[in-house]
């Protein structure tokens, strides 16, 4: 009984593409037409050849050829057709069809998948999830559409060098403004209005709690300076029976932090009477 043959047009083996016509048999061997993905060279491959070799290249290809079809990239996958070609100064270059987490599909280079220089689309972010909308979208001229965007960055993006700070220590977003600009813009302009000037940007109330309703306001670069929340390396010195911060003392006496911060630690001063008491005869203050 006759086995049934294989239909291998169409399928790539290795930098073999099966061309969509019929195969020949010659010799009692079915005899497939290819074209190499490598050089482009075409030529007849038997079937045993093509599925026994996992790179069956043709003699002359001087090109390495890797199938890398339906292989993912970060939020890339590899769809599963034949790459473009393109020879630039007697190099040759594969260019596959992929698709983003978000469904954007477009060509990339073989070289910068594997090499990790292009793990998205521009408009996705590192968790396959599409947060901003695409360019065309009239959002993006909203005077507060880069600042939602920059909030969502410091919170999901573990790229962002912000990220420790907010989303690594558990700072979150109001579920309902996270994919939904309009929501966020309605609010900001409901509650807190437009912004007083180009030093405000936004601040968090608490600094414990997330970007949520209640929590925000517009506050000046010293307001958010007073609003942080104290370091592991802060220092604290006693001030009319209250544990205050040096660097508010530094920034009320108009002394260099660095300078008063030398002396409180070369002298252990732990009372700001006695630290008043050594500036005035070092430096006469008062």
């Amino acid at each position: 009984m006759k086995s049934m043959l294989d239909d291998l047009r169409g399928k790539i083996f290795g930098c073999q593409m099966v061309l969509d016509e019929p195969h020949v048999r010659i010799n009692r061997r079915t005899l497939w037409k290819c074209k190499c993905l490598g050089c482009g060279s075409i030529g007849l491959k038997s079937s045993g050849n093509l599925k026994s070799h996992s790179n069956p290249k043709c003699k002359n290809c001087p090109s390495k050829f890797e199938d890398i079809r339906n292989m993912t990239f970060g939020s890339w996958l590899v769809l599963d057709l034949p790459p473009n070609i393109r020879r630039i100064k007697g190099k040759t270059y594969y260019h596959w069809k992929v698709r983003c987490g978000c469904g954007l599909e477009k060509y990339v280079r073989t070289s910068v998948l594997k090499n990790q220089e292009s793990t998205k689309c521009v408009n996705c972010n590192n968790r396959l999830k599409c947060f901003y909308p695409l360019k065309e979208d009239a959002n993006v001229k909203h005077p507060l559409y880069n600042l939602w965007k920059g909030v969502k960055s410091r919170v999901y993006n573990k790229n962002s060098q912000d990220y420790i700070n907010y989303g690594g220590r558990g700072v979150n977003m109001y579920d309902d403004w996270v994919n939904d600009f309009k929501a966020f813009s309605k609010y900001m302009e409901e509650n807190l209005g437009d912004k007083p000037s180009k030093v405000h940007s936004l601040d968090r109330v608490n600094n414990e709690l997330g970007y949520i309703p209640g929590n925000l306001r517009w506050a000046t670069p010293t307001e958010q300076k007073n609003n942080q929340r104290p370091r592991k390396d802060s220092i604290w010195i006693m001030k009319d029976g209250e544990m205050v911060l040096l660097v508010d003392v530094s920034e009320k006496l108009n002394i260099n932090h660095k300078k008063i911060k030398g002396i409180v630690c070369r002298n252990k001063i732990k009372c700001y009477d006695k630290l008043v008491e050594i500036l005035k005869k070092r430096y006469s203050y008062g």
